[in-house]
């Protein structure tokens, strides 16, 4: 009879919290569960080798910024440009007159690190700028990825990876308004109505 073997690659995501915050996948767990061919397989480190690795790896537990939104102040705001004023907001993730922003923000190693999608689900233009932050006491920190301003056509996205040298002391910053811009009437506006501030979990 012939012999099949097969290899199977997993990339598990070991802590979800973490990843959904920051996109890091965290430390390897001691085991794990899989779904193979309908059954469920259980997959486990030796305990003395897992417990060498967790002493070798530095334990990252990064700090994480999370954006706050004065949902009153953003709605009256859109009502009174003329757009619609739906606002939205879970942990990272802020939806304002059809245009969803979701943002993961950590500091690791001495940098911050913003990891932006951008989605235009409304029936108008937008621009995205490259962005600065604001650190009371500091001036104004670009990031170290500048480029030019882009425009984002209805139904289309935008993905990018930013980096600012940010002190780790640092409890909250706000990102420009001007970040992200929409088009009314042939003249582009701020999308939000003031700095969005982050502040540390």
């Amino acid at each position: 009879d012939s012999v099949f073997r097969h290899t199977i690659i997993f990339e598990p995501i070991h802590d979800r919290k973490l990843y959904y915050k920051t996109g890091i996948k965290g430390n390897i767990r001691h085991s794990y569960k899989a779904i193979i061919t309908g059954q469920e397989a259980t997959f486990h480190m030796d305990s003395i080798q897992w417990s060498d690795h967790i002493k070798k790896v530095n334990k990252y537990s990064p700090l994480i910024y999370l954006p706050i939104l004065n949902k009153e102040f953003q709605m009256t705001y859109q009502d009174s440009i003329g757009v619609t004023d739906f606002v939205y907001q879970s942990e990272n993730e802020i939806t304002l007159a059809g245009i969803n922003f979701i943002s993961k923000v950590f500091t690791k190693d001495g940098l911050t690190y913003m990891k932006v999608r951008i989605i235009n689900r409304s029936k108008t233009m937008i621009q995205i700028s490259s962005p600065s932050i604001r650190v009371d006491t500091q001036p104004e920190i670009s990031s170290l990825e500048d480029f030019e301003t882009i425009t984002v056509a209805p139904g289309n996205r935008f993905e990018s990876n930013f980096t600012f040298h940010l002190s780790t002391n640092i409890n909250n910053f706000s990102l420009s308004k001007n970040f992200i811009r929409f088009r009314i009437s042939n003249t582009y506006h701020p999308l939000l109505r003031e700095n969005l501030n982050f502040e540390r979990e």
